[in-house]
């Protein structure tokens, strides 16, 4: 005889996970009448937990359409599996990145990416001397990081406009960015360059270089950043910029 092994769940967490897993290919955006109708929940019941979402960063909201997609914490979190391509990433980079960061005093960082997302593999600070700290946060400023500049640049002015619509201009200092025109113009600049600059732009007195990491067949996957105070960096700009961007090419060159 079998017996049945009962597994108990949590009611709130499982229609949430519901919710979830209405996304797919072939499902990106869902409207709030679409997933009840799917779920079988009260609009109230559904509202409630579609804002709990919402503020958690598992889902978005598309402004125009009215519409849900699957959110940026989501898919950065499902990026940081040990892909092998993020593992390769690391393990390659991680070695050049700790040189560069205590050849210069900044702080280093590694990004993976993933559907439009950047996820932070590795961040090394200097073991000897001053260097800046700061705190990642969830949700990236595509229009005024450097790595997000980036990541922008590798897509065309139509669907940079897109993603930006789930991710709104935030003025941090004088020097953000605020206008879709002018970030394009800066999207140009970073194409023709190959590489990124962030000048005060998120924080006063903080200047980040980020040069990009390509897989096979020059696939965008992801970045490498260097960040230290505005003066200092400036005086040593050119020297970093070479140093990077040399990194970063050979460590695309074994992907």
């Amino acid at each position: 005889m079998k017996i049945k092994s009962s597994v108990r769940t949590i009611q709130s967490v499982q229609r949430a996970i519901d919710i979830l897993n209405l996304f797919d290919f072939s499902r990106k955006e869902i409207s709030l009448s679409e997933i009840c109708d799917a779920t079988k929940l009260n609009k109230s019941t559904t509202y409630g937990l579609i804002s709990t979402l919402l503020k958690n960063g598992y889902l978005d909201k598309n402004q125009t359409s009215g519409k849900y997609t699957l959110g940026g914490v989501l898919l950065a979190k499902a990026s940081t599996r040990e892909s092998p391509i993020n593992v390769n990433i690391s393990a390659l980079g991680s070695p050049k990145l700790d040189v560069l960061v205590n050849q210069y005093c900044m702080t280093g960082t590694l990004f993976a990416h993933y559907a439009n997302t950047l996820t932070c593999l590795k961040m090394l600070s200097p073991i000897n001397g001053y260097s800046v700290t700061f705190e990642l946060e969830t949700n990236m400023a595509y229009h005024a990081a450097a790595s997000g500049k980036l990541l922008l640049a590798h897509h065309t002015n139509e669907e940079v406009e897109k993603i930006l619509t789930k991710s709104p201009f935030v003025r941090y200092t004088d020097s953000t960015i605020m206008d879709i025109n002018t970030l394009l113009n800066e999207l140009e600049i970073i194409r023709a360059r190959g590489y990124s600059i962030e000048d005060d732009e998120i924080q006063i007195g903080i200047f980040s270089i980020a040069s990009p990491i390509y897989e096979h067949n020059d696939i965008f996957a992801g970045t490498m950043s260097l960040t230290g105070a505005t003066q200092a960096t400036k005086m040593r700009l050119k020297n970093i910029i070479e140093d990077i961007t040399t990194a970063t090419k050979e460590i695309s060159s074994f992907l």
